[in-house]
């Protein structure tokens, strides 16, 4: 196990996408369909929204070339909320992928999983957000980070690994959110390009 550290991988994660632009309905650019089906996103004020209550998530498919992938995204107003990476055959029962998931009302962070669209938890931990912090996550093979960031600085919440996907990952991201109080803003994404089997330049010290 190579204990990630995000802020070493940070420098991977380019703009994917800033949400400007007019109001829009769905979010542009994004999927008309969630993951699984249901709801979708809007464009709001600059930010991205959910359509209406409940659950709801918007996918982009093609933003990496590789299976090492990281992406962060800024919660500009506090909710439970989702940001997905390696995601793989979305829109139906079937999809697969990685998450850095936010529960604010029980108050925790984890990384979860979709498996043939079956979610679970791989691990988690106690963790309250405040508004405008980053959350992110990142996968090198099996092994694995979810990340806030707060006033600048990021911290790593869960570090620990997962084999169901080390080398046949899904070239997608996605989002998801609980309600219609949340926004999600500027959203970046990127693939980690190793350097060198012993490198240090994105494994922590």
């Amino acid at each position: 196990m190579a204990t990630l550290s995000f802020a070493d991988l940070v420098g991977y994660a380019t703009y994917l996408d800033n949400f400007d632009g007019a109001d829009a309905n769905p979010l542009p650019g994004w999927s008309a369909t969630g993951l699984t089906g249901g709801t979708v996103f809007q464009r709001t004020s600059n930010q991205a929204q959910r359509q209406g209550a409940g659950n709801g998530s918007t996918y982009r498919m093609g933003v990496f070339v590789g299976a090492d992938q990281i992406a962060y995204v800024n919660i500009a107003v506090l909710w439970t909320c989702t940001l997905y990476i390696r995601v793989k055959d979305p829109g139906a029962g079937t999809v697969d992928g990685y998450a850095a998931y936010y529960d604010d009302t029980a108050h925790t962070i984890e990384l979860g999983k979709f498996v043939n669209g079956t979610y679970s938890t791989v691990s988690q931990t106690s963790f309250t957000a405040t508004a405008a912090d980053d959350m992110g996550i990142a996968a090198v093979g099996s092994d694995f980070v979810v990340a806030t960031r707060t006033s600048g600085t990021w911290t790593d919440r869960v570090q620990t690994t997962d084999t169901s996907y080390a080398g046949a990952a899904g070239d997608g991201v996605a989002i998801e959110g609980d309600g219609t109080t949340g926004r999600f803003d500027n959203l970046f994404a990127g693939t980690i390009v190793q350097q060198g089997s012993a490198s240090t330049a994105w494994v922590a010290a």
